[in-house]
């Protein structure tokens, strides 16, 4: 019970821990694809 309850914190801190490199990743491509934009407008 103990063991499958740390378990399932475990996995639940890792997918958070993914999820925010995801977002960071998601963030600097708009940030890139905005800045490229921006040039190009010049």
């Amino acid at each position: 019970m103990c063991a499958a309850l740390s378990l399932q914190i475990y996995i639940y801190k890792f997918s958070l821990d993914v999820d925010v490199k995801n977002a960071i990743k998601v963030k600097t491509k708009k940030v890139k694809i905005i800045s490229v934009l921006a040039r190009n407008h010049e």
